[in-house]
């Protein structure tokens, strides 16, 4: 599908903004590039010491419900903060989210059509959906104090 974009960078904009408004003196920096693995030791050897915030996408497509005739956009990613000069994961959070609508049932054709307009909406929604669940974890473990 043309213009389709991996959420995560939905995700974690609406992390980081969330994140700042809990914690506004944290001075957060970006990395301009993906992050080449998920392996602690190769991380600290690529960005050095220090904590960093990771985000990334493990699960994203369309189900077939075949049981009730219709189909439903999927979502999950993680997020982590990790203590690089420890190699240690301080915090770990996962969503698994589903954009169901039993009322409208739509096909896998219908999540096809208009270059996946309605995929595009149902994903937009969970990533939305996904930054709260991810910053509610977040506060929740006490990771932020």
């Amino acid at each position: 599908m043309p213009g389709l974009e991996d959420p995560i960078l939905q995700v974690k904009k609406g992390f980081l903004a969330s994140m700042q408004a809990s914690l506004p003196k944290t001075t957060l920096s970006e990395v301009s590039h993906p992050l080449p693995d998920d392996d602690l030791e190769k991380l600290k050897r690529e960005l050095g010491q220090g904590y960093l915030l990771d985000f990334k996408t493990t699960k994203w497509g369309i189900i077939n419900n075949s049981i009730q005739v219709y189909s439903l956009a999927v979502y999950q990613s993680r997020a982590r903060l990790v203590n690089l000069s420890e190699e240690k994961i301080i915090w770990q959070g996962v969503c698994y989210l589903s954009e169901n609508d039993p009322v409208g049932k739509p096909s896998i054709h219908d999540f096809e059509v208009d270059d996946g307009a309605l995929f595009k909406a149902h994903l937009a929604k969970l990533a939305t959906s996904c930054a709260a669940e991810l910053n509610r974890q977040f506060v929740d473990t006490g990771a932020s104090q």
